[in-house]
């Protein structure tokens, strides 16, 4: 790994087109329910279309992604970016969280902030931490490729 050297994945643009699809059929499911005096209508209108939204933001090249550099890794997601130290972190791994399989991680007992987060992530999922996306890539990969930059990384 060189010393400037960086890995920047970006969410799979096919699945972010299909989710989109599905919230624009819910938007019109929904206005035909309102139109035809269903008031969960808008429920329905206004859930998918926050979530058609959000697709179409995170459609945008700089909205989402995670890049990999020899200080840690940055996720960005709706423009906002979270960066983590190598250090910070145990190991990554694939683990299910609800009904998706993602990149899931603990922090090390050095790293102090977010505890009050950290405990609901765990209780949750089992673990302190999770990536929002796997990136076009199956989660145990991912963990595999995050597995062998931070240890890289730490051995320079």
């Amino acid at each position: 790994m060189q010393e400037n050297q960086t890995l920047t994945l970006y969410p799979n643009k096919t699945k972010l087109f299909v989710l989109l699809l599905i919230s624009i059929i819910f938007v019109i499911v929904g206005i035909f329910m309102i139109r035809s005096g269903n008031a969960n209508g808008w429920y329905t209108t206004i859930f998918f279309g926050i979530g058609a939204l959000v697709f179409i933001v995170n459609a945008f090249p700089q909205a989402a992604y995670l890049k990999l550099s020899k200080e840690g890794f940055e996720v960005c997601s709706l423009f906002r970016k979270s960066f983590t130290s190598w250090r910070d972190v145990k190991d990554f791994q694939a683990g299910k969280v609800s009904v998706n399989t993602m990149v899931v991680f603990d922090f090390t007992e050095e790293h102090l902030e977010y505890q009050g987060m950290k405990k609901v992530a765990e209780t949750l999922t089992g673990h302190q931490g999770s990536l929002p996306d796997t990136y076009g890539k199956p989660a145990n990969e991912l963990a595999q490729i995050m597995t062998d930059w931070k240890q890289k990384s730490l051995s320079i």
